[in-house]
């Protein structure tokens, strides 16, 4: 068994993928056998090819955003005995890396920084996620108009040519806040119930509305590229947050956290929002969902209730 795998998405982010890779190759010679790992560029269908390839290494890191590390981890956690995961981050929100200090080590130290952390070998174990028992995440589950908003944006983006990598982030960022503009009306166009276990392990009730703007389910500390979601989130604790997007107000407010540098239920108090480890959602119509930044498949989209689960914990590489 090799030590480590690095998947590379050759077209995420502001680095061509070429670069990454010879960058991540100079920074292990000398330190890793050649023989002791493999870069490989994903495929369309990444999760498809980590699962084929993470049985036979010690640990499989991925280069790119976080639709590649929510790809990983859905292909990973499905491995009999799972490697230790890792992250590059190349993306252009890298939420889950901000959560674990990983973005803060490329930002200090680049390429060889990180190399350095995997080869210090310090994890944590993180929560695991999944939906109706089967599609699993561990960053976050977005309803209504973020999803609506990045569901738009993943449609429209451009794929640019590897060597043009740092004009696409750039057009990118223009992109996804004019969809953000255009699509800042749009609600939940139906009410529906939430159920979940309170702290007290009673299962509770709540009948939400026609007209929210959105609700998040996350474990992750960060969501949207910086925005802070809740001051009780811990990666590993077994729980995960639910937060009632209301109206515009909390939308802008959510997405003000970044500059006031305080989460939302404390920059908002009157959000509503709650921890728990298990959640189920009825749904009466039809949507936007997005998971780690990408479109699900209609196991999720056409399904009339999401079940949320923690599902078991996986090794992660930290800082």
């Amino acid at each position: 068994m090799k030590k480590f795998l690095f998947l590379v998405n050759p077209i995420s982010g502001s680095s061509p993928g070429t670069i990454v890779a010879s960058r991540i190759a100079h920074a292990l010679k000398g330190r890793v056998p050649y023989s002791q790992y493999d870069i490989v560029f994903t495929e369309k269908d990444i999760a498809a090819q980590a699962s084929a390839l993470a049985p036979h290494y010690e640990a499989v890191i991925g280069a790119g955003g976080d639709g590649t590390f929510g790809a990983l981890v859905q292909a990973a956690a499905q491995t009999p005995n799972p490697p230790k995961i890792g992250v590059i981050p190349f993306g252009v929100g890298n939420d889950f890396a901000r959560s674990l200090g990983v973005l803060e080590v490329l930002k200090h130290w680049g390429i060889p920084g990180m190399i350095n952390m995997f080869l210090a070998g310090k994890t944590k174990m993180v929560d695991v996620l999944h939906i109706n028992g089967e599609h699993l995440f561990s960053s976050y589950l977005g309803i209504g108009n973020d999803a609506k908003i990045s569901n738009t944006f993943n449609h429209f983006r451009p794929r640019t040519p590897r060597s043009v990598a740092g004009l696409r982030i750039g057009i990118n960022k223009v992109l996804y806040t004019g969809f953000s503009l255009r699509n800042l009306a749009y609600t939940i166009p139906f009410a529906f119930e939430i159920r979940y276990r309170n702290s007290s392990g009673r299962e509770t009730c709540v009948n939400a509305p026609v007209g929210l703007h959105g609700i998040l389910v996350t474990n992750s500390a960060i969501y949207a590229g910086g925005a802070k979601v809740s001051s009780r989130t811990d990666l590993s604790d077994g729980k995960f947050e639910v937060t009632v997007i209301k109206d515009i107000r909390h939308w802008w407010a959510m997405h003000l956290t970044r500059f006031f540098k305080m989460p939302l239920d404390e920059l908002s108090p009157m959000v509503y929002q709650i921890s728990t480890d298990w959640l189920k959602i009825s749904l009466n119509g039809e949507t936007f969902f997005q998971i780690d930044g990408e479109e699900p498949g209609p196991e999720i989209t056409e399904a009339k209730s999401l079940e949320v689960k923690v599902s078991h914990q996986m090794e992660m590489f930290r800082p």
